[in-house]
């Protein structure tokens, strides 16, 4: 798969491919999910109603995922 990214005043080209990464500390449905300054952050979602997990994909190998402080209500489904 070969992404276009165009801007005004120029055009970037790379390939990307899937890549396995490191799991989520806490396993759950329908979370939501935002980046960040370069990191993912998985939030809330069923199995995990407060949590709030950190992807930070320039640490070791395979990435590494760090749980921040809970939200203070749940937002599970």
């Amino acid at each position: 798969l070969t992404v276009y990214l165009g801007f005004a005043t120029q055009v970037l080209a790379f390939d990307l491919e899937w890549k396995r990464n490191a799991d989520m500390l806490t396993g759950r449905r329908w979370l939501a999910a935002a980046a960040l300054n370069g990191k993912i952050y998985a939030i809330g979602g069923s199995g995990g109603e407060n949590v709030v997990e950190e992807f930070d994909p320039s640490v070791g190998l395979n990435g590494t995922w760090t749980t921040n402080a809970p939200m203070p209500t749940g937002q599970g489904v």
